[in-house]
């Protein structure tokens, strides 16, 4: 007898009945029946709850995507579909998208990503008084309808300001500093209200500013853009550079790189630049992903530090709110007094950190910070979050695998129930 190959088998067989106890019931458990409308089966096809982003540029909002689908189908009875729109920054775009939203028939939530009340609250409106609920995420502006229009946002003035605390730890006060952002989209905002403060308190001066950053039509443009401004400020030296969003961040990195080249092409941009290679500005950023992670712990990276929360982790937090407020169960919802919205709290990850910890990638940060995962917001023991078991709320934080990137759901499971036995079988014949 192959006592090893029987262990194994076994273990996996052990893991995988504990594993598919908590999916397979999704929650339904007599304990804690899920309340309607996820209490009763669905008639046809799975409903529908649509995303309805103002853009989808850059790997923030792609994992924002996958961890909110990965939440909707822990929903009861097999969960929901999850419909992706992107309006390329249109907010009016972004209205329409609304609009055609309602139009489907399945359509049982909406949750919006960026975009404003000036051009999409009659959407929101109608969406809401056809009950339909709505949550917006970095919303600009008021809610539509008061109390039955849910916004929620990252905490940004703390992501801004863990960062530029750090920044002021590590280099100190009257420095020389850039600028890369884009005043159009809410949190963006929010952290330049912080930026601004941070420069007159510690006697920053910035010497360069590349607007309008998310919009240059390129991620190479953007770099060139960048690239430009650090020559045009010479002959200054840059302390550092504050890119507050991580697809800003990431294109900062490449055009510091570009100018440690010798063969800059622009004649006027570096008349005063006196040949000595900028290597030594640093950059602070914002939000964490495991491209995040690998530019920072990189060898000779400029980037020092940024903060935020994990970003799959945000959007099954999102698809969340939606199912709390489908489920007419908005008293379970966490406001914050003065805004009335929901904060999402964040985590400062700083370069020493994932150095002296050898973290390479998302799994592992969230293994080393679990609050990354946000494990206890907008959680209800009928909801199966990717991030604990749904059988038992208070088992919380990251899996055994660290992430929810390695949860695949039920129907992985059942295959690989099926491989198990099938394995075994083939070892008795």
């Amino acid at each position: 007898m192959n006592i090893a190959f029987l262990s194994q088998h076994l273990l996996l067989g052990l893991f995988l009945t504990r594993f598919v106890s908590s999916s397979a019931s999704n929650a339904t458990s007599s304990e804690c029946p899920a309340p309607n409308p996820f209490g009763t089966d669905w008639e046809g096809n799975l409903p529908k709850y649509y995303i309805v982003m103002s853009t989808t540029t850059g790997e923030f909002f792609a994992d924002l995507q996958e961890g909110a689908k990965l939440q909707a189908a822990g929903l009861p009875n097999g969960g929901v579909d999850i419909i992706v729109s992107d309006a390329k920054g249109n907010d009016t775009v972004q209205a329409e998208l609304i609009s055609q939203a309602l139009s489907d028939s399945d359509t049982m939530g909406i949750l919006t990503v960026d975009g404003s009340n000036t051009t999409m609250c009659a959407a929101i409106q109608s969406a809401i008084e056809a009950e339909i609920p709505v949550v917006s995420f970095d919303f600009i502006g008021d809610a539509c309808v008061p109390d039955s229009h849910i916004l929620a946002s990252q905490f940004d003035t703390e992501i801004a300001s863990l960062v530029l605390e750090q920044a002021f730890q590590d280099l100190g006060t009257n420095l020389t500093v850039g600028y890369v952002n884009d005043l159009h989209y809410n949190p963006l905002i929010r952290r330049n209200e912080v930026w601004e403060k941070y420069k007159t308190r510690y006697g920053w001066k910035e010497v360069f500013f590349v607007s309008n950053a998310a919009n240059i039509s390129s991620a190479e443009a953007l770099q060139d853009a960048i690239e430009r401004a650090i020559y045009a400020s010479a002959p200054a030296r840059i302390d550092f550079i504050y890119s507050p969003w991580d697809y800003l961040s990431q294109n900062t990195l490449v055009a510091l790189n570009a100018t440690k080249s010798s063969n800059y092409s622009d004649s006027n941009a570096t008349a005063a630049w006196d040949g000595t290679e900028p290597n030594t500005i640093s950059v602070y950023g914002a939000d964490i992903n495991t491209a995040d992670i690998k530019s920072i712990a990189n060898k000779g990276s400029e980037w020092r530090a940024t903060a935020g929360a994990s970003p799959d982790a945000i959007g099954a937090l999102l698809i969340r709110l939606v199912a709390l407020a489908a489920a007419n169960e908005t008293s379970e919802i966490t406001r914050e007094e003065t805004t009335g919205q929901v904060k999402i709290p964040s985590t400062l990850i700083t370069q020493v950190f994932l150095r002296d910890q050898d973290i390479s990638n998302m799994s592992e940060l969230e293994a080393a910070k679990p609050e990354l995962v946000l494990p206890d917001l907008m959680q209800a023991c009928w909801i199966c979050s990717p991030f604990r078991s749904c059988q038992n709320p208070e088992e919380e934080g990251p899996s055994s695998s660290g992430s929810v990137h390695h949860h695949t759901g039920t129907a992985i499971t059942v295959t690989m129930v099926s491989l198990l036995l099938a394995s075994i079988t083939a070892w008795y014949c």
